[in-house]
């Protein structure tokens, strides 16, 4: 029995002492139980929020790649919506067979010009009318204000 038990402390109990003199940090939680368990419990609460983390970033990861080829066609027939609501909204531009043929006569230049300065007589007209307006409205806040 002796000899069994010079083996294990041999075998088992000097690696084990050596090691333990070369790392301090693993003697003292072995001398303290209490805090070696604490520091496990820690460990396994850090531990699981990091797989937590991963689980939901890959979840997400998946859900995007899931997404993609149907967000991927909503986006071309939106697309294919909108050329075509383009081209069938825009009036196709006629041929020459389909122009009508002109029937108004061109004017003469002396027409055209005849036509502007009347439209001009018109607007001046119209601005010696305004002005009056604006005279007669500063004159009646002038007298309104002098009251």
């Amino acid at each position: 029995m002796a000899f069994f038990d010079r083996l294990i402390q041999r075998v088992v109990w000097q690696p084990l002492e050596q090691w333990l003199l070369s790392h301090p940090v693993a003697n003292w939680f072995i001398l303290h139980p209490l805090m070696l368990v604490l520091a496990g419990f820690a460990i396994v609460l850090l531990l699981a929020g990091l797989l937590g983390a991963i689980a939901q970033l890959t979840e997400n990861l998946w859900i995007r790649l899931l997404r993609f080829p149907f967000q991927l066609v909503w986006t071309l027939l939106r697309g294919t919506v909108n050329v075509t609501k383009v081209i069938v909204g825009r009036s196709p531009t006629p041929t020459l067979a389909q122009l009508p043929e002109q029937t108004e006569v061109r004017r003469s230049p002396q027409q055209e010009l005849d036509e502007l300065l009347s439209r001009l007589d018109a607007l001046k007209q119209e601005e010696a009318e305004l002005m009056q307006q604006i005279r007669t409205l500063v004159q009646q806040q002038l007298s309104s204000d002098s009251h």
